[in-house]
């Protein structure tokens, strides 16, 4: 049984070659999942570059973007996006953002000033 090794690329191009010599020579070694996280901050020519290599390489690669959660004591989770559908104005990003805020924010008032 081959020992699983998740590789995060970053869409750019260091990132692709790291992934596509990872695929190439270490699939005998590894179970190799592919995975680029979204921000929706990317630039639309990053987007297009990770669709590229995605087509051109096979990488197989899973879009995904977090999915904030503002109830204390519970994580961030995930969803599955594609190259289409994917966020392009920051959402992911900034829904991230508000939720740590909303977590750890302590209002100067608390603190007697």
């Amino acid at each position: 049984m081959r020992k699983r090794l998740l590789i995060s690329f970053s869409g750019g191009r260091t990132s692709a070659f790291m992934t596509h010599w990872l695929l190439t020579n270490m699939q005998d070694e590894f179970e190799m999942p592919v995975v680029f996280a979204n921000t929706g901050k990317e630039r639309e020519e990053t987007l297009e570059f990770i669709q590229q290599c995605d087509k051109h390489f096979d990488f197989n690669l899973v879009w995904i973007e977090s999915v904030a959660n503002y109830q204390k004591g519970k994580g961030v989770s995930a969803r599955v996006v594609s190259f289409e559908n994917a966020s392009r104005n920051g959402e992911p990003f900034e829904s991230f953002i508000k939720s740590m805020v909303s977590r750890i924010w302590v209002p100067l008032s608390a603190h007697g000033n």
